[in-house]
């Protein structure tokens, strides 16, 4: 038997998308089916809200339509139209190809075409535009790749960390952060200015300095850097690996060298990784406290070089060079020469005899190459190899050429010497151009990089450029101010060091820049020289490229200046103009298109029944249907749902008018346009683009009224025009929004998807949508309470009926 206890097993029917639910007693004692009691007591609501959203669903198809309509008009403006060179432009039908004739005609490249032009010759070109440049002569650098001091035969305290690496696992990806001194990477500082940092392990400190940097430039594959993930940082001497708040991934340290992670305190004497090497946010630290002491070991420097290689390139040649073994270069004790033989016979054979000299320069040593246009690099090393504290004393990327990325004195230049002339007492350097200090913010000191300068010379207001050209190792700069009006004044300060004097053997020299000047003649026979700064330039609505000199024969006054003539056997250029007819017939044959497609569109949308057996359907409705028996059943019930609207219907008909009238259908046939007369077509256009470019050809300015007649005086109308009339009337984006847009917006334009007459049916639909679903969820509490009400009255009368069948039996 049913206790009430038994029947609160309430039930929660969602009835369709109401977002309403019967909250209450099943039928348990009753054995009423309460819940189709109540659907059925409450048809009349939902019928109601079924209404409102049935109609909805009818002004989104609507409000879709419209716009495919607008979207098209649109499109079709912002191709044929609004542009600045298109087929409403009257210049779009004028002659646009130009040719140069004669045999100079190969000094001289001509885009576009005028009417001037093919009245007018050039009579020679008598300069080219050439920009100021100052070269220096000589060699900047001392052309010699030099190692650090080498403390050959000695012990000396070297990283731990050299040559050991850490594996960080990202998500299912590992990368690994291997620890070489020397390592150079290139930054950015807070102030733009390019900088270099270099991998240094001597301290802890620096230690995570760099592999902060090294994860800096570790790509992950999905993108972003490895340091976007986890940052290291030192915390009560520890180092300590911390992942970036609200990482979804895992970031683990996955392995690496043991004798790196030991020392570090990542890894215990069990080899096991601490708290399994899971990096979060709060962070995993070592548990070693580092300090100086702790980071360096001594090491003979048989150890340190022994069994080794360098990587050596020239001129991207790249070849290694091997070490002898630990014991051998014990052997050498305290002799560099023996460790110079040796490399010596190692780039003989890596390179070719004599081709790289080797030699001890104090206490280290240096390389010189034969060629002196050949660029030798140190490409890369074994562990404890390279960095300010390898065996070497010498940075990976080092090479026989200027380091302008290090201070002025350790760049490498060949004969630098700074003195109070190129320094003040506080050590700023003294440097102008074009009386331009370019030292004016002080920032430049003696231990700035040339590339400090360089980047200073090319912000600064003396309008010039400057480049360290590597292969040829020169300087190269240039002046900002086109043409003659160019100048390259160096001062006599820091340029002077710098750069040497100018037009001395080791100095440099200045080019001054000239003007183009070519000399055309105009009907009538009057000529003129047309200056400019520049080679290429717009002349009488052509872009004129001067590519040599022709036609006259300079001389140079005594006085210094320069008169020029006319030579006897001068072939001036001429041009010859004509239309681009394939241009032309291809931006007309694609405006057809896009015409036919819109006006069967429109015609469509208005000219097709609907089909009153097919209306939206409701979420009830769909469960039972798969998503294709969903899509087949839409689409037939979108068909007519403009059905004889007077807006499309509006549009359809300025379309199918559009061609007609323009001029009469022989005409137009022989223009390469032929009407449709089937009134389903609704004015469709058939285009034959070779009646097309003949009749173009023939009579450019009647395709011109064709397209661009303005209709004024009563004068009909041309195709582009009336096309123009109509898109401002119906799809109009800009300023007052046309007829189409006010009743469905348009995602051309933002706003009118919020404010259109569609949008605010359907915000009004929503509002009464909510209150017919506040006023069902209040029917369905109320039928509700009656049927619990029931079931509690029945139960208790079963109750009843119970206990006296029992005092009776």
């Amino acid at each position: 038997m049913a206790t009430i206890g038994s029947l609160t097993g309430s039930t929660s029917n969602s009835i369709g998308s109401y977002g309403t639910s019967v909250r209450g007693y099943g039928g348990l004692a009753s054995g009423l089916d309460t819940d189709s009691l109540i659907q059925g007591m409450t048809m009349g609501t939902r019928s109601k809200i079924a209404s409102l959203l049935n109609k909805k669903q009818t002004c989104q198809w609507q409000t879709a339509a419209y716009r495919s309509v607008s979207d098209k008009l649109i499109e079709f403006k912002k191709k044929y139209i609004s542009g600045e060179s298109g087929p409403s432009r009257p210049s779009f039908f004028d002659r646009n190809l130009a040719a140069a004739n004669g045999a100079n005609s190969k000094y001289l490249d001509i885009k576009g075409a005028s009417d001037v032009l093919e009245n007018m010759t050039v009579v020679g070109i008598k300069s080219l535009a050439k920009d100021t440049t100052m070269t220096t002569n000589g060699a900047a650098s001392d052309k010699l790749l030099t190692t650090g001091d080498i403390a050959i035969g000695e012990s000396t305290y070297v990283p731990k960390l050299e040559g050991e690496n850490i594996k960080i696992t990202y998500g299912t990806t590992t990368y690994t952060l291997n620890m070489k001194s020397g390592q150079e990477y290139k930054y950015k500082d807070a102030a733009g200015k390019e900088q270099t940092f270099v991998t240094d392990y001597t301290t802890p400190q620096k230690a995570v300095d760099s592999l902060n940097k090294i994860m800096e430039n570790t790509e992950l594959k999905i993108g972003g850097k490895l340091s976007d993930k986890v940052k290291v940082s030192l915390e009560g001497g520890k180092m300590t690996f911390k992942s970036n708040a609200g990482e979804t991934n895992d970031v683990i340290i996955g392995g690496g060298s043991a004798a790196g992670l030991k020392l570090l305190g990542l890894m215990g004497s069990d080899d096991k990784l601490v708290n399994d090497g899971v990096i979060t946010e709060t962070g995993l630290s070592g548990t070693a406290v580092l300090d100086d002491a702790a980071m360096m070991r001594e090491v003979s420097f048989g150890e340190r070089i022994g069994g080794k290689t360098i990587s050596f390139s020239l001129n991207g040649s790249k070849r290694d060079i091997t070490m002898p073994d630990q014991a051998t270069v014990k052997s050498w004790g305290k002799d560099l020469t023996q460790m110079q033989d040796h490399i010596q016979k190692q780039m003989d054979t890596a390179f070719g005899k004599d081709k790289v000299t080797v030699a001890v320069t104090g206490k280290g040593l240096s390389f010189h190459v034969k060629d002196d246009s050949s660029v030798l690099k140190i490409t890369g090393a074994g562990a404890g190899m390279l960095g300010a504290s390898g065996a070497l004393g010498i940075n990976n990327g080092a090479s026989n050429r200027l380091h302008v990325d290090r201070k002025l004195e350790d760049a490498g230049f060949q004969n630098l010497s700074l003195t109070d002339k190129h320094v003040d007492a506080q050590g700023k350097l003294k440097l102008s151009i074009n009386n331009v200090n370019i030292n004016k913010d002080g920032k430049l000191t003696k231990d700035s990089s040339m590339q400090d300068i360089m980047d200073a010379i090319n912000r600064s207001a003396a309008g010039v450029t400057i480049k360290y050209l590597e292969t040829s190792d020169r300087f190269t700069m240039t002046s900002t101010r086109k043409g003659g009006d160019g100048k390259i004044e160096l001062g006599d300060d820091l340029s002077s060091a710098l750069f040497g004097v100018k037009d001395a053997a080791d100095g440099y020299h200045v080019n001054q820049g000239t003007d183009a000047i070519v000399t055309v003649e105009y009907e009538g026979g009057v000529q003129m020289d047309i200056r400019r700064d520049t080679n290429s330039f717009d002349l009488e609505g052509s872009t004129f490229t001067l590519k040599g000199e022709f036609g006259f024969q300079k001389k140079t006054e005594p006085d210094g200046s320069i008169t020029y003539s006319e030579k006897a056997d001068n072939e001036r250029i001429t041009f010859t103009t004509s239309i681009d007819t394939d241009k032309v017939s291809k931006v007309i044959a694609d405006m057809v298109k896009d015409y036919n497609e819109v006006a069967q569109l429109a015609h469509k949308l208005v000219g097709t029944k609907p089909d009153r057996d097919y209306g939206p359907l409701s979420d009830e409705q769909k469960k039972d249907m798969t998503e294709d028996q969903i899509k087949i059943w839409e689409d037939k019930a979108k068909e007519g749902i403009l059905f004889n609207d007077s807006l499309v219907k509006g549009v359809s008909d300025g379309l199918r008018s559009m061609f007609s009238g323009t001029a009469d259908i022989g005409t137009l046939k022989k223009m390469g346009f032929t009407l449709s007369t089937d009134p389903a077509d609704n004015g469709k256009v058939t285009f034959n683009e070779e009646d097309f470019k003949a009749a173009l050809l023939e009579d450019p300015n009647k395709i011109k009224q064709l397209f661009t007649q303005s209709g004024k005086d009563g004068a009909q109308a041309g195709i582009a025009v009336k096309m123009k009339d109509l898109i401002y009337e119906y799809a109009n984006d800009l300023g007052k929004k046309g007829s189409l847009l006010v009743k469905a917006g348009s995602t051309y334009a933002p706003l009118s998807m919020l404010e259109n007459s569609l949008q605010k049916e359907i915000n009004e639909i929503d509002k009464s949508v909510k209150s017919w679903k506040v006023r069902l969820q209040s029917e369905m509490d109320r039928y509700t309470k009656q049927f619990s009400s029931l079931e509690q009255l029945i139960s208790q009368m079963n109750s009843q009926s119970s206990q006296l069948s029992s005092m009776m039996g």
